[in-house]
């Protein structure tokens, strides 16, 4: 099977609680390798059903299928591309690379290489909510957190 046999469709409402479980999945196999549990804990409370169904019915989600499978995810809002997930066990194949049409957005510039499971080296400023503002610093391990925690 190859990268194009995959199709990238737009989410309907009633799949909000499916492609939520399949980000819920790869957070959850994937992040605790790169983040501590305060911040894998906070993607689990951005990407909820609810904020998924949100995200469907302003028009912006989109589920990759192979073979009747949902295998990843995408939300484009405006000029914003986020909550790009594809689960592990399809992870390191191309599906998670720009693709063309509507989700997509044309032609894309090739992207930077990026270590096996898709996250990329070091962690990015990302906070858990109620934390407080201002820059993170490094951690033991390489997590980051906000000052005083």
């Amino acid at each position: 099977m190859g990268l194009d046999t995959a199709r990238l469709l737009p989410a309907e409402e009633a799949s909000a609680p499916l492609i939520a479980a399949l980000v819920r999945r790869t957070v959850e196999e994937v992040y605790p390798r790169y983040y501590c549990r305060e911040i894998v804990d906070a993607f689990h409370a951005l990407h909820t059903p609810e904020a998924v169904g949100e995200d469907i019915r302003r028009g912006g989600v989109y589920g990759l299928w192979l073979d009747g499978t949902l295998i990843g995810t995408g939300t484009r809002l405006d000029s914003q591309i986020t909550r790009v997930y594809v689960a592990p066990p399809f992870q390191g194949r191309g599906y998670g690379r720009p693709h063309h049409g509507p989700a997509g957005g044309g032609d894309c510039p090739e992207p930077r290489r990026r270590p096996a499971g898709g996250v990329p080296a070091g962690p990015p400023d990302v906070r858990a909510p109620g934390l407080p503002d201002g820059p993170a610093r490094p951690l033991a391990g390489g997590e980051r957190r906000g000052p005083g925690i």
